[in-house]
């Protein structure tokens, strides 16, 4: 999987309809990325304990947050916070999120990737998408370089509302590069990893998700 294409937004709005219902995202945070509630359990009534995800030093000039702890819990801090950044909808502006994120070897991958796919698209003023992190886990890590998949829902639409949700699983290689996380690479989350049809907390966890709040 690599970083959502600007035809899969205008095929789903063309195709989306009223076969699935846009489940109710939850509550937004500070940095306006929703994260889930904890689970109460239906057993012991006890509620886990999500992972705590460190805060930012800065934000960038473009609204971009960096400068993240040197640690596995700070790489994946970061791209939970960046996921609903890279919306393929305004090119100008995901290419500008993109460098202000990403390795030397995403930049000079994605980039031109990015803006060859743009061409020749008749984008309309009202389309719209948003990406809500609902799940995370560690991957893999070491002291420069952690795997973090992600699980999220991506909410479709246009001039008429919410068209379609979808719900998409992805690992992040982030590296660690001049004193901050970078984003390197994008594939697929592992298979152990479900997809969930809905963003029942429940549900989340039993897919192989865990929890977070943005601390």
């Amino acid at each position: 999987m690599a970083l959502v294409a600007i035809t899969v937004i205008l095929t789903l709005v063309v195709t989306g309809g009223d076969d699935d219902e846009a489940p109710t995202p939850p509550a937004p945070t500070r940095f306006g990325i929703p994260s889930p509630q904890p689970v109460v359990s239906p057993t012991t009534g006890m509620s886990s304990e999500p992972l705590i995800l460190p805060r930012p030093a800065r934000t960038a000039a473009n609204g971009v947050p960096v400068g993240f702890p040197h640690t596995t819990d700070g790489a994946a801090s970061a791209i939970v916070r960046w996921n609903s950044l890279i919306v393929p909808v305004n090119e100008s502006r995901e290419v500008d999120v993109l460098r202000t994120i990403g390795s030397q070897h995403l930049i000079a991958s994605a980039i031109p990737e990015i803006q060859e796919e743009f061409r020749g698209q008749t984008m309309s003023p009202d389309l719209w998408a948003t990406i809500i992190t609902l799940g995370v886990k560690i991957v893999s890590a070491s002291d420069d370089q952690v795997v973090v998949a992600l699980l999220d829902s991506m909410e479709v639409g246009d001039a008429r509302g919410p068209v379609k949700t979808v719900f998409r699983t992805a690992s992040h290689l982030l590296v660690w590069f001049e004193d901050d996380w970078r984003l390197d690479t994008i594939e697929d989350a592992p298979i152990e990893l479900r997809t969930p049809t809905s963003n029942d907390p429940a549900q989340i966890r039993a897919a192989g998700w865990e929890e977070f709040r943005l601390g």
